[in-house]
């Protein structure tokens, strides 16, 4: 979380949460648009790490 810099630690308070929160992603390509070598890359990067995080 980016808090700024004139917050006083006092004024800010951390808990960890029980369960513990999560987020799905998702990554929105357009079909009329070519993918670049830079961006496959990084989508089999992304793949890569859904497919470790799936076999828990």
């Amino acid at each position: 979380m980016a808090v700024p810099a004139s917050t006083k630690q006092r004024d800010l308070i951390v808990r960890s949460l029980s369960p513990k929160l999560y987020r799905r992603l998702a990554v929105v390509i357009r079909r009329d648009k070519r993918l670049d070598r830079g961006l496959r890359q990084t989508l089999s990067a992304l793949k890569g790490l859904s497919a470790k995080d799936n076999g828990r």
